[in-house]
């Protein structure tokens, strides 16, 4: 019963900060929403439009980091801290490689979202600006987004979510500074939520690199096809996620379109 106890405790004192960390990362353009709101329906529309296309995006590097999450734990769990260490260095490639390709896609089809979305014409321009200064930074919220799971992986899901909320409080602030006081309205809301992914990532990065079982030689970093085919094996069932988000996205297509 004293063991069922321990693990029912272990399960509550793990959960909760990762529960708190992931309503913090969704907050984060929901809050420029309310923000620019006193600007106009316009303004709120714009920084909504996109928002189901930002889940879509995210789903990618969240599918690496159920991998890296995954893989790590049972590393962890066996106490091989060698092999944590290799999959810190092989996350670092992945996430690389992930946050460069998304972002030139995300940049590169930036112009086009909004009308996919069936967005009015005089929003268009404005939420295209606000996804592709947002895009800009698509490799830091790699970062926070799988170095997030490698940390929960070794039972550190403290760390995560005081970074998102960091993050939050900082777009909070960089909001009233862009959007009230240089009166930049929407773009001003967009480079408060850049800046503030940037720092996220950067941070959550760091604290995972302090870690001695992530803790890695970046001068010495070499892909390992082994981790990398595991990893892969478990990322490409984990991006069903993509499939829910498209057809969300579908979804408003279909009801802005009904407006």
């Amino acid at each position: 019963m004293s063991y069922k106890r321990n693990i029912l405790k272990s399960l509550i004192f793990l959960s909760i900060p990762t529960i708190i960390e992931h309503v913090m990362s969704t907050l984060l353009q929901y809050v420029d929403t309310a923000m620019v709101g006193h600007l106009g329906e316009n303004a709120t529309a714009a920084v909504s439009t996109t928002t189901t296309i930002t889940w879509l995006v995210n789903s990618v590097p969240y599918a690496f980091g159920i991998a890296i999450l995954a893989l790590m734990a049972k590393e962890s769990g066996s106490k091989n801290y060698e092999n944590t260490s290799k999959l810190s260095a092989n996350a670092f490639i992945v996430t690389i490689i992930c946050g460069i390709i998304m972002t030139i896609l995300c940049v590169a089809l930036s112009p086009f979202i909004p009308v996919w979305m069936n967005a009015a014409k005089d929003i268009r321009k404005d939420a295209s600006e606000y996804f592709l200064i947002i895009s800009t930074v698509m490799l830091f919220r790699s970062f926070t987004i799988i170095y997030g799971s490698a940390l929960r992986a070794i039972k550190n899901t403290r760390t995560p979510m005081r970074i998102n909320l960091l993050s939050n409080l900082l777009n909070i602030i960089l909001n009233t500074v862009f959007i009230y006081g240089a009166g930049l309205g929407v773009k001003g809301a967009a480079i408060a939520s850049a800046i503030s992914y940037l720092i996220g990532g950067v941070l959550m990065f760091a604290f995972s690199f302090r870690d001695d079982r992530l803790k890695f030689n970046i001068g010495t970093i070499r892909p390992d096809k082994r981790i990398l085919s595991k990893c892969m094996k478990i990322t490409i069932p984990a991006l069903e996620n993509i499939v829910l988000h498209t057809r969300l996205w579908i979804e408003n297509c279909i009801l802005i379109s009904n407006r």
